[in-house]
This record gives C-alpha cells, structure tokens and sequence, in this order.
C-alpha cells in the first residue's frame, strides 16, 4: 500500500452533528487520493458518530476506528498516531474544518528538510457566526530553528491567551518521523492542557520550524461536540497542570540553556494564568448551573496548593483583571466570583 504524504488524524466524541462537515472539507482538499489518509477515531459515542461513520462511502483513504470506551482526546489521537503511515501528521477535531487548499498550503512550507513542523494561522468562529483571524504575528515563510523560539515561549508564559502558537495540535504538520525521535505522545492523564504537554514534548527534539501567516485552520468555539470543555473542574485538574507544564520547564533548561530558577519562574506565571483562564471559564459556563455549584468549583481552584505554590510568580500584566488577581491572594470564593461577574460585565479578558 502506498505511504501517505500526509495523515489526518480526527479524534470525535458525540460528534454526530458535526463530523460530516469536518470530513467534507478535508476531502475536498486538492490532494491526490494516494497522498492523503483520513483516520476517524471515535472515542465510544453515545450519539450516532459510529454509525454515520460504518455507514460511510467506503475510500482508500479513509479509516474507522472505535475505542473500547471513552477514554478521552489524548488516549484517541495517540491511537491515530499508531495507524498514522504519513510522512506528516496533522489533528483535526471533529466539530472544525479546514478551509480550501489548507493541507497543499501547509505541505509547500515543509519541503525543507530541515523542517519538523509547519504552523498555520487559524480563523475562530464563534456560535452566532463572528470570525476572528488569528495570525500568531508571524511571517510566512520564516523558519527558525527551535531553540531560538526563547523569546516566543516567554511571551505565552506570561499571556497565553494572546501568544497561543504553541497552544493547540490543529492547524499545524508535524513531520512523523520527528514524533518518533521525540517519544512525543499525547499524556493520557490529561484532561486539559494536553495540547501544550505536547507540542513542548515535540519540540525537544525537532530543528526548524516553518510558519504559515494565512489561515489553514476553522476553530468553532463552543461546539457541544468537542472531546473536553469542563476546564478546571476535572479531578485534580490544578495539580494535572504541573504535569501538563512540565515540558515547557525542560523546554527553558534543556532546549534554551536557561537557568531553572528561570524556568520556574515562567512556568509558575503560566501556571497562576492558566488557573485565572479557568475561572473565567468556569463563570462564563454558569448560566446552566447552580451559583453554589459554581462557588464550588471556584473554591476549589483557589485552595489548590497547585496555585499558592506558584502565586509568588506572578506579575501583574497590563491586559489582566486587577480585580481577580486580588481574589486569588485574599482566596475568597465570593470576592473571586463578584470579580468575576464584574469583569465579565466589562467584557475583560
């Protein structure tokens, strides 16, 4: 059987409304049948995503793959991972698309040999249909080699939500045989975050990469069918975090030559963000639950030693919410959520 240039690996849980759209505009690319695999790997539906898939057309280029039980998006995209023949590898969730001629537009940058992976920019649509372009801020074109990414890394350590390149598996090709040499899997321990703990894992071991500054990539914000949406309200889920960064610590140390009193720092920034990210998360998602319920899950982020262990990293950015970063040193769940409610009111980040 001929090897793919390129595989798409899909991770869908009760994708039923969404997957065929996805799949339309992957196999409405302008690559050839022989150069392009498709795996669908559905992670035990309780909707109809196995059956629209079994009933699928059958294609040379199309696999279907069901997991015993819902094991989650790492333990699904690491099975696509196994089937993968291509020499690049790409992830594509089941409630996104891809715009037209986003694979040939990723493939053009990564003819060097030198390159391991190519990072597109991305266009998030959110339910009443506004798009947001995202571009990363870099030029098409421009390589790099990895460790000179020193100055990018810092950036998202300190706001992720804005320098969010290495945030994300979609919209990027990561060569195969780099994932090889670097062991980099998905951790299958993480809920959320497992994104990042991957890419930083990847990252240790590859040398160039290349940038796309057009979009390659549709994100549909707040789909019910994506494989994780409770942030911060998992088990443990602020202590999976240290686990989730520390790849970007090792990242600081061993690709950068920083000190690790350096890499602590940042990566506790991150750490204190990221919770702040969940907070608000948390009260964006309270209209469908109870106040008390949502007092719960605020307590529990606050109490985390996860977050008291790092607090002493933080230093005030000019985009944060003063107010919340006040409440998480006080650790008052009724303070955090009136200033949650208040930021929200003012359309803050």
């Amino acid at each position: 059987m001929t090897t793919a240039l390129i595989s798409v690996v899909i991770p869908a849980y009760n994708a039923e409304a969404t997957v065929e759209a996805c799949l339309r505009s992957i196999f409405a690319q302008d690559i050839a049948v022989d150069l392009m695999e498709v795996i669908v790997i559905d992670d035990c539906s309780i909707d109809g995503t196995a059956s629209l898939m079994e009933m699928r057309p059958l294609r040379p280029n199309f696999r279907f793959l069901r997991n015993t039980s819902h094991f989650g998006a790492s333990y699904s995209r690491n099975a696509g991972l196994r089937e993968a023949r291509g020499v690049w590898v790409t992830f594509v969730d089941a409630d996104d698309e891809l715009p037209q001629n986003a694979l040939r537009t990723l493939l053009r940058y990564g003819e060097s040999a030198s390159v391991d992976l190519v990072v597109g920019a991305h266009v998030k649509k959110d339910p009443l249909g506004n798009a947001y372009l995202n571009r990363h801020g870099l030029h098409s074109g421009m390589s790099q080699p990895t460790n000179s990414l020193l100055e990018y890394v810092q950036l998202y350590c300190h706001e992720p939500y804005i320098y969010t390149l290495l945030v994300h598996c979609w919209g990027k090709l990561y060569r195969r045989a780099a994932v090889d040499r670097a062991e980099a899997w998905f951790d299958t321990r993480l809920q959320q975050l497992e994104d990042v703990n991957f890419n930083f894992k990847f990252l240790m071991h590859t040398n160039e990469i290349c940038y796309v500054d057009s979009p390659v990539y549709f994100h549909n914000v707040g789909r019910s069918s994506g494989m994780s949406s409770n942030s911060g309200r998992e088990p443990e889920s602020t202590r999976m975090m240290e686990v989730a960064y520390q790849p970007v610590s090792n990242f600081f140390v061993e690709r950068c030559g920083r000190p690790s009193r350096e890499a602590e720092k940042y990566t506790g920034h991150l750490v204190v963000t990221t919770c702040v990210v969940w907070l608000q998360r948390l009260w964006r998602g309270a209209y469908n639950r109870s106040f008390q319920a949502i007092l719960s899950d605020i307590d529990a982020i606050l109490s985390s030693r996860t977050l008291r262990d790092n607090l002493r990293y933080y230093t005030l950015m000019d985009r944060d919410s003063r107010a919340i970063y006040l409440s998480l040193f006080v650790r008052s769940k009724y303070l955090t959520a009136f200033s949650l409610g208040l930021n929200h009111l003012l359309g803050k980040k």
